[in-house]
Parts: C-alpha cells; structure tokens; sequence
C-alpha cells in the first residue's frame, strides 16, 4: 500500500490542505529519522500501514513526530536554532501543518503503524528522552482540520441522509463553490470555545492558537491572554483533557443533528431528495418516501463507498442550477440559524448520547 499516495488522493478529494503536504512529509520524516533510525526513515517505502483501530504505537509515532516539530520551532524561538532539521521557522512551520494534516488523514481514514514497528518507535522515543511534548495549533491550523472533518462529516438518519462527502462535491463543482467555503470558515469561526467552570466561552475566532498541555490539558491562547479550556461532562464543566492530537478534541452539536433533521424533514426538501437519490442509487427498487436510511443503508461509514459514484451518474440531477441553489440555501440555513457548535473532549462527546449541552 502506498500510503503517500493515499493522502495525495486524500488531500486532492477535499482540497483544503495544500496539495504540497504530500512532498512535506515524506521529506519531514526523513530528515527527523533518516540518519537516526533507517527503518523509520525507509518508512514510506514499505507496508507499514494497513488499515485498522487507532493503536497505542501509531499515536505514539504521530505524537513524536509532532513533539520533535514542535521543539524544532521551540529552539528557533530562544535563539538555539533547529537541531535536528536546520530548517528556517517558516520551513518548519510549514512542514508542521503537512504533518497536521497527515494525522488528521490517518485517524480519519483509519490508518495504523503495523506492530512490527513498535520496538523501533519505542527506541526512537527513548532516544529523545521525553513521552510527551506540548503542541501547538495555529488558528489556521486548527480551521483547515475541522473544515476537513465538516466536509466529510457523512451521517445516516432513520428519515434522512446526510452525505458531507457528496454535498461538498456539489458545492465544488458549481458557481456556490466560493459562497460554500465562505461559509464553512464563518461556521467554524463561530465554533464556541469554553473557558471557565461556568460555561462562558470565547469562538474560535478570537483564538490565535491552542496548545495541548504535557499534562494533556488544553489552553487557548488569544490577544487578551491564556485561557483553560473546558467540556462538557453531561453533569458540569470540568478542564478538557487530550493525549496529545487533536483527535483528542471533537466539534460537537450543541444539538444532536439526527434529533434535528429527523425532527423537520419537510423544513430540508432538497437534503430529502438528496436523500431519495441516493438510495434509489443504491437499490432497484422505485420508492424510498418511507425508508428507514439506518437500516437500509447500513449506517454512515457506506456513504465514502458511494459518493464519486452517485455524482457521476445523477450527475443532470446533482449540477441541475435550480437544485443547486435551492440545496445551498437550505445548507446555509442548516449552518447560520440552526446548528451550533463547541469543542469538546471527543470521549465525553461519544458518551453524550443524546443529551444537550446547556
């Protein structure tokens, strides 16, 4: 499996991340192992990765990667210079964000560092003498990962379908292209972030960075000063807590999304036809105006499978001008008026149920 070419094919599918990414990381992790560990700099010529659950070795591979990045653009800061890769700040600040977008690709696609590889992680982790580093996310960092994760946020609902993946394909290929990305950034930008045990909160745009604590706390860093920021237990806020990625930190709906689209279809005409095409593409049969989706469509994780698939062949329907707009101005309601965001631990998130965050 080549797994560069995956995360080229990754990063031309989304187009939110720099198409450079690709040549950043294989260059990024030669230069931090090459002369140190052979094994690991040959890593992206062999069968490294295969595709499976997150495992303890492959977040400790990435979490290094990242700590050496980040205490390379730490010792350009007090004067020390790069130690390991003599890359000038904005070489490496750049080759950080490929790094970022490259964790956000393995996680997402379900990527991990096959076993065989732990002994030699383990090393070069002992090598550099620490378990755990703080990293730090620019703003635009943090922007171009949950832009990447709304467009491909695909869900399936007893009543409705929601496909991130082929609404983000439309959108691309047609005159909202601009409007939809405007309007993705605006959303992300009003992402609330919260500070106190009260559940003030600032948004992400007022943010400059966040940084992931040696302890795995989480702080916010904006104009005015340094903030810890807080989640939601399902009882009270209590201090976020992260192991180091930003897989770590979920955007939650402050409202679930099924109780929402389940609960006014008829507000969302054009997502209900979306909906209908889809499984009229997926089946013989004629109608689908009382089909449970869930159970019809063997849940969300289907939808990556079908997406290029039903654009090509819907495509008179899909790119149809009148529809288009129409499906723009629901999608831009969905995201102005109804749905709202916060950061949130992703563990607490996943046993939120379908409870509302006060």
């Amino acid at each position: 499996m080549d797994i560069l070419k995956e995360f080229d094919e990754w990063l031309g599918a989304t187009s939110t991340f720099s198409v450079q990414y690709t040549r950043y990381i294989r260059s990024l992790i030669n230069k931090l192992f090459k002369n140190k560990c052979v094994e690991i700099g040959n890593l992206f010529d062999t069968n490294a990765f295969k595709k499976a659950k997150m495992t303890d070795i492959t977040r400790k591979f990435l979490i290094l990667c990242q700590c050496i990045t980040q205490e390379e653009l730490n010792n350009i800061k007090t004067g020390s210079g790069a130690a390991v890769t003599k890359w000038k700040k904005k070489t490496i600040q750049d080759y950080q964000s490929g790094l970022n977008a490259f964790v956000e690709f393995i996680i997402e696609e379900g990527y991990v560092v096959d076993s065989k590889w732990k002994s030699v992680i383990n090393t070069e982790i002992k090598k550099y003498n620490k378990t755990s580093f703080a990293i730090s996310y620019s703003r635009r960092e943090i922007v171009d990962i949950f832009m990447q994760r709304l467009i491909t946020w695909d869900r399936v609902y007893s009543k409705i379908v929601y496909p991130a993946r082929l609404i983000n394909l439309i959108f691309n290929n047609s005159c909202k292209h601009d409007d939809y990305k405007e309007l993705l950034k605006d959303t992300i930008s009003n992402i609330k972030i919260i500070i106190d045990s009260s559940g003030n909160y600032t948004t992400l745009r007022k943010i400059l960075s966040i940084e992931i604590g040696l302890n795995g706390f989480v702080k916010a860093f904006t104009s005015k000063g340094k903030y810890d920021v807080y989640t939601h237990d399902g009882k009270s806020y209590i201090k976020l807590k992260a192991n180091n990625l930003m897989e770590s930190l979920s955007i939650d709906h402050d409202d679930a999304l099924a109780k929402i689209l389940n609960g006014c279809v008829s507000s969302y005409p054009q997502l209900d036809c979306l909906s209908k095409t889809i499984a009229k593409h997926e089946s013989s049969s004629a109608s689908y105006n009382h089909v449970d989706y869930k159970a019809y469509l063997s849940g969300d994780k289907r939808i990556k499978e079908w997406t290029k698939s039903v654009f090509v062949d819907c495509n008179n329907t899909l790119t149809d001008p009148i529809f288009v707009c129409d499906l723009f101005n629901e999608f831009s309601d969905l995201y102005t008026n109804v749905l709202k965001f916060t950061i949130m631990q992703k563990n607490l998130n996943s046993s939120k149920g379908k409870k509302t965050i006060p």
